[in-house]
């Protein structure tokens, strides 16, 4: 079995899925961190009233293009955006 798969080539969506099944059998809480992790990170952007000024860098929608060009920013501020923009997007798919 083990040396099937090393010689399967697997998509980065296969790996992912497999990344999730481990974390799920090894933390059977781990759904709820990520939820509670996207949840303070809300609030936190709520507290700092910067809510929607990724969207507005973008142009009114967040792309997978613009968040791709948010991480080549040379603003540091807008590279953190980014990043969170990406994780979240992330996260939200291994939810659901």
């Amino acid at each position: 079995m083990i040396e099937s798969l090393a010689t399967t080539d697997l998509t980065s969506e296969q790996m992912e899925a497999m990344k999730r099944d481990v974390l799920k059998a090894l933390d059977p809480g781990y759904e709820k961190k990520q939820e509670k992790f996207i949840q303070k990170a809300q609030k936190s952007i709520e507290k700092r009233g910067t809510e929607g000024s990724f969207r507005e860098y973008c142009g009114g929608e967040v792309t997978m293009a613009c968040i791709q060009k948010g991480l080549k920013s040379d603003d540091p501020a807008i590279v953190k955006k980014a990043n969170y923009a990406k994780n979240i997007d992330a996260i939200k798919e291994e939810i659901s």
